[in-house]
């Protein structure tokens, strides 16, 4: 159905089915080129209510973010870790392999209000508006932005 990589990353697969006869998924496996010698690979997920009869068509696929019943996305390597949401928190959860059950880890997952470091995908600053390009100045470089007040 959709055949673009993502920027910056190689799609390795790309699954669209019904999950449950109501519920159309559409699942990415994504390898980051920088993460693999780390063994960092994983899938991202979106779940939606089908809205078509029938067979799932693009229409069962294309909808809103907000239409989302669920969205996550795993992580394979030491570790199997699935992140979740159902639009009432996040929730992380670890597979256990000595039971081949995922055991929740990391209950109401939220990013903090205040962090110490800024992250952002930096390939795409030739992209950015000005606005956010001097924000992110403002970030990289706090003690030049006061001074310049």
């Amino acid at each position: 159905m959709f055949d673009t990589p993502l920027p910056g990353r190689r799609l390795l697969g790309l699954t669209t089915f019904t999950f449950r006869p109501r519920f159309p998924r559409i699942t990415i496996t994504l390898e980051d080129p920088g993460g693999v010698g780390g063994g960092i690979i994983g899938t991202i997920f979106g779940i939606w209510r089908k809205i078509t009869e029938g067979p799932a068509t693009k229409a069962d696929f294309m909808q809103p973010g907000k239409a989302m019943v669920a969205a996550g996305y795993c992580l394979y390597g030491s570790a199997t870790i699935v992140v979740l949401s159902t639009g009432h928190g996040v929730n992380g959860f670890m597979l256990d392999p000595s039971i081949g059950e995922f055991i929740l880890t990391h209950p109401k997952m939220r990013v903090p209000e205040k962090g110490k470091v800024y992250s952002i995908n930096e390939g795409y600053a030739r992209f950015w508006s000005k606005g956010l390009t001097e924000y992110i100045h403002t970030r990289k470089f706090p003690e030049v932005s006061l001074t310049a007040v």
